[in-house]
């Protein structure tokens, strides 16, 4: 199938699924962390040192990062810890290029 990506649908393209989320969390909390996912999930660790570490309990390299910020004390009104990013996935390059297309025409812009 050929993509017009000048005259796209006005429908919006929707993601295809999520495909890992990334959290940020303080070095007391780090530990802990982990194992609430890794534990629950019987999720493997494809790669994990005192940084970040990877889950997986799927097909996929990884689902769930967390990263060690030895900056960041105990959660605290105005000093965010949680999610540092989420990545969604796309069926191809084609469909990310039209969902952009289409959200920015819409006046939806990543920042």
């Amino acid at each position: 199938m050929t993509v017009d990506f000048d005259n796209a649908d006005t429908k919006v393209k929707s993601v295809a699924f999520l495909g890992h989320m990334v959290l940020r969390i303080g070095s007391q909390r780090y530990k802990p962390i982990v194992d609430f996912f890794v534990k629950p999930l019987e999720g493997g660790i494809p790669f994990g040192d005192n940084t970040i570490t990877f889950v997986r309990y799927d097909y996929e390299h990884h689902r769930i990062g967390i990263t060690n910020d030895p900056r960041k004390g105990p959660p605290s009104k105005g000093d965010p810890q949680g999610t540092e990013h989420i990545g969604f996935a796309f069926n191809t390059f084609e469909d990310l290029a039209l969902l952009y297309r289409q959200r920015k025409a819409h006046g939806i812009l990543p920042s």
